[in-house]
């Protein structure tokens, strides 16, 4: 990769790559290009958290589940197949789930706006 390839990586998304998000009957799958990146069981997830990821130009919002005691997240972003789905199945798989939560991630622009949505009691 040159320098410049290097740079836009920075800074923009990989237009080449699709990231695809799969619901499973226990959960759901993400995979970039066919190759599966992680799964998620519905009954490991911890917490769910929206936030906003500031991409230079432009902001991608993103879905980050926790299925473990540390504080890891595998996210989803908003420019994935199958995010809408996803989101759908949310309130069912997740009872109680704060659903009026996207305008205060939104907005400020360029701002994380980091949200629990949803906590395992």
């Amino acid at each position: 990769m040159d320098i410049l390839e290097t740079v836009k990586s920075w800074f923009f998304l990989d237009k080449d790559s699709t990231w695809a998000i799969r619901l499973e009957p226990l959960g759901f799958s993400v995979t970039c290009d066919e190759e599966r990146k992680f799964r998620i069981a519905w009954s490991n997830v911890q917490e769910v958290v929206a936030y906003k990821k500031d991409l230079f130009g432009y902001d991608v919002i993103c879905v980050g589940f926790r299925t473990n005691d540390a504080d890891e997240y595998q996210a989803v972003w908003e420019t994935d197949v199958g995010y809408r789905e996803l989101m759908g199945e949310l309130p069912i798989r997740c009872p109680g789930i704060r659903t009026d939560w996207f305008g205060d991630v939104a907005f400020p622009a360029f701002v994380t706006n980091w949200m629990t949505l949803w906590q395992r009691a």
